[in-house]
């Protein structure tokens, strides 16, 4: 009974444990992912207001456009 706990608990709590730090490294990613097209007002309300329907790459594209996003022209 000791050796069939040994061999199931401690793979079950290895893949846990990386479920868990992949979900807290890749939630900070997908917040700023989700933020980054949704209109400021949206994540500035108390609580942070998301809707599909305010979903738009207008916010990302404008960071796109701007010149200081652009790489220096002329430089080595």
């Amino acid at each position: 009974m000791r050796h069939f706990l040994h061999t199931w608990l401690r793979p079950s709590l290895l893949y846990a444990l990386v479920a868990l730090f992949v979900v807290w490294t890749m939630a900070p990613v997908v917040w700023i992912g989700t933020m980054s097209v949704q209109p400021e007002i949206n994540y500035v309300s108390v609580p942070p207001h998301l809707s599909i329907s305010d979903f738009s790459l207008r916010w990302a594209t404008r960071c796109c456009r701007s010149r200081m996003w652009l790489p220096l022209s002329g430089t080595a």
